[in-house]
């Protein structure tokens, strides 16, 4: 009798026993996972604390660089003087400024649009480079005159009309002569207005929504196509050309000046009472300059005042307000 209630007392202290090693295992393998759990989130804070840190540091160079209260002085200092040149105007003039070495301007009116004319010769000569870089079409592939090119104006071909013309001859003259035959031509290669002027909103604006019935260009577009233009040049030899072109043309005039002669490549364009000029101008500190004009009184000399401003101060007093 006793024997067997040692036994029972035995096999239930042997439960006992094994109870409490299943709880213990139990507590032991909770902590384990909590642990875990804590070390994961531990983890992932401080990765998203590097990452946000990554993130503010970027965002803060950004604006640091772009943002100095020198660079500001100067460039508000630049904007006064020229909104002075231009009060009288209104939006009959508009104004973008580009600094090549701060990446910083300003524009006056910089939205309002304008019948680009001739300065859209510089976008259609991009594409035309565009399509010759990526074999699309060649220089040296002929183009036969049509009769639907001719049209009055500025250039040379009207002149003496031959059969056909290179890519590499109509992409010389529509830039140094304005040659408005030659840009038919090109235009029609091309695909025509409306595939071209797709191609430049797309490609050169980043812009979906635009109006392919008009040739009209804002100040701030036209800069964009500029720089555009001058930090490819090294990627795409005929855009270098093209500013060989600029540099060359037969148009001394606006942003050509006794100043800043020898010193620019540029694109003019003028239609009824609207007289325009875009161009790099060169200095120490290169910029960009587009003005564009509507009826304004003596345009080609406000044109020329509103380039000497900019010209002078970023050859003798840069970044000095």
């Amino acid at each position: 009798m006793k024997k067997n209630s040692l036994k029972k007392r035995r096999h239930r202290f042997r439960k006992i026993k094994r109870l409490i090693f299943l709880i213990c295992f139990l507590l032991l393998a909770y902590k384990v996972t909590l642990l875990g759990v804590n070390t994961i989130e531990s983890i992932a804070a401080k990765n998203d604390s590097t990452e946000q840190s990554t993130t503010t540091k970027t965002a803060t160079t950004k604006t640091s660089s772009s943002q100095s209260k020198e660079q500001k002085a100067y460039i508000s200092s630049l904007k006064e003087q020229v909104t002075e040149l231009v009060a009288d105007s209104g939006d009959s003039v508009s104004v973008a400024y580009y600094d090549l070495d701060s990446d910083s301007g300003f524009s006056i009116n910089g939205d309002e649009t304008f019948t680009a004319a001739s300065t859209i010769k510089v976008a259609l000569a991009m594409m035309v480079a565009d399509k010759i870089a990526s074999g699309e079409l060649s220089a040296d592939e002929s183009v036969a005159y049509e009769s639907e090119d001719y049209e009055t104006g500025t250039g040379i071909i009207q002149s003496d009309i031959q059969s056909s013309y290179t890519i590499s001859t109509l992409l010389k003259y529509a830039i140094v002569y304005s040659d408005n035959i030659a840009t038919n031509m090109l235009f029609r290669t091309l695909g025509g207005n409306e595939t071209v002027r797709t191609y430049f909103y797309e490609t050169y604006l980043n812009q979906t929504t635009y109006d392919l019935s008009e040739n009209t260009i804002t100040a701030n577009d036209a800069i964009t196509y500029l720089e555009l233009l001058y930090e490819n040049k090294d990627n795409n030899s005929y855009y270098d050309q093209i500013i060989s072109y600029m540099r060359n043309t037969v148009f001394n005039v606006r942003l050509v000046t006794s100043l800043t002669k020898g010193n620019v490549a540029h694109k003019i364009g003028s239609i009824d009472s609207e007289v325009h000029d875009i161009g790099i101008l060169y200095t120490d500190h290169p910029f960009l300059l587009a003005v564009y004009t509507n009826g304004v009184s003596d345009a080609e000399s406000l044109i020329s005042d509103i380039t000497d401003l900019i010209y002078e101060k970023q050859s003798d007093s840069y970044m000095a307000s």
